[in-house]
């Protein structure tokens, strides 16, 4: 059985101090993400982030893969192959059935939706959520993705960095 003056010099000398500071490395990137997130995120900011995300909640519900986001080309297109099937309905560019995505490519949506199933998404805006007069200060399904998208971050760091050790060493 190790004594615990032997364990104490395998991580202040021995093989533990890589260990140690591997562990103060992770933690370190923890407390960044943490602070960031805290101080520095509000909600999504761009229109392709929002867009991502309905898609996913769309994808998540049942609803296929279509979007709210309706943009002109898309309209032009889907009712150029309602035309060319030969369907006769009233609504050609299927804005009232579902209207098909076409910007987007799908595997990112797909992985959100898997998120949103396995997760407890709750999309009620409450009194809690809004702070500030009239902003929206922290939404749970917005924060929810920005941990998923910070650890899919993360993860392709750690890829580069096993990548570039590999090529470089």
């Amino acid at each position: 059985m190790i004594r615990l003056q032997e364990w104490i010099h395998k991580f202040e000398v021995g093989e533990g101090t890589r260990t140690v500071r591997f562990v103060l490395a992770i933690l370190a990137l923890l407390a960044l993400t943490a602070v960031y997130d805290l101080r520095e995120y509000r909600n999504f900011s761009t229109a392709e982030a929002m867009d991502a995300a309905q898609l996913a909640r769309n994808i998540a519900e049942g609803q296929g893969y279509t979007t709210l986001f309706v943009r002109p080309l898309s309209l032009s297109l889907v009712e150029q192959h309602q035309i060319r099937r030969h369907q006769r309905t009233n609504d050609f560019a299927l804005l009232k059935s579902g209207h098909p995505d076409l910007a987007n490519p799908p595997l990112y949506p797909v992985i959100l939706a898997a998120l949103m199933r396995a997760l407890p998404f709750d999309y009620q805006i409450t009194e809690q959520n809004i702070t500030h007069g009239s902003v929206l200060f922290r939404y749970q399904p917005e924060m929810l993705i920005c941990f998923f998208n910070q650890a899919l971050f993360l993860a392709v760091i750690f890829q580069v960095f096993l990548l570039a050790r590999r090529l470089f060493d």
